[in-house]
């Protein structure tokens, strides 16, 4: 394959020309270790996974070792060969024809709405309710607040990535710092209360059918996020070396 296919490989519209030579190379390493930190460490996923008893822990060890690694190798040595604006889209693109780019987008971001307008926007205006207004916001308030975290997140996704790169940036130190308060409060109240009542033993720890049942999608849509950094592979300074590392 020419070098020029994967410098510009939707070419063939004048269209699509001019847009990629609008892109600015401004993501660093450390911009893509936040981001990717940011796409994983999912929060929201937490309190599903956990319907799950003990051995969600045991599937999550589990599905690390027999999914994250593998599919984090595919996606670096993917993103390292073909370093294209576009990431998954544009590899099927390259390899079956648009068509199959097409379909490949389509089921890529397909759950994207129902997670942002569903359960994020959900978690947003619990928060809201709980930590920082005295009353309910009612429908009203739920609709407006629910629209403008919509579209501050849509916004974000779509401003030059000089400034959009913030946003996921600092939601890993948010994300990190939740994690830390949250493994603190865990300590204090163990060494307050001791371990509660019918608290889970090593033998709940053990595998089953109807754990895995349980927990895998969840487990599986918690680890996904590694191909999203490929995706703006040619605004990375040498992408060929930073999509592998």
């Amino acid at each position: 394959m020419a070098s020029s296919e994967l410098t510009h490989p939707a070419a063939d519209g004048t269209l699509a020309t001019r847009e990629k030579a609008k892109l600015r190379k401004v993501l660093r390493r450390f911009d893509l270790i936040l981001f990717t930190a940011c796409a994983i460490v999912g929060l929201d996923s937490v309190a599903a996974a956990a319907q799950a008893g003990a051995q969600a822990i045991t599937w999550l060890l589990i599905s690390l070792v027999v999914f994250l690694v593998p599919y984090g190798m595919l996606t670096a040595e993917l993103g390292s060969a073909f370093p294209v604006e576009g990431g998954p889209y544009e590899w099927a693109r390259m390899g079956f024809g648009r068509g199959a780019g097409a379909v490949t987008a389509i089921l890529y971001w397909l759950s994207n709405p129902i997670w942002v307008g569903g359960s994020l926007t959900a978690a947003t205006i619990a928060s809201v309710n709980e930590f920082i207004v005295t009353k309910p916001l009612g429908t009203t308030g739920e609709i407006i607040v629910g629209l403008a975290f919509i579209w501050v997140t849509v916004g974000i996704a779509i401003v030059a990535f000089r400034v959009g790169k913030w946003g996921p940036n600092i939601g890993t130190f948010v994300k990190i710092a939740v994690v830390g308060m949250f493994a603190v409060l865990f300590v204090a109240f163990l060494i307050q209360h001791g371990r509660p009542p019918g608290a889970s033993t090593v033998a709940d720890l053990k595998p089953s059918l109807s754990g895995f049942l349980t927990a895998i999608g969840i487990l599986v849509f918690l680890w996904v996020g590694f191909e999203l950094s490929n995706g703006a592979s040619e605004e990375m300074r040498n992408p060929s070396v930073m999509c592998r590392r």
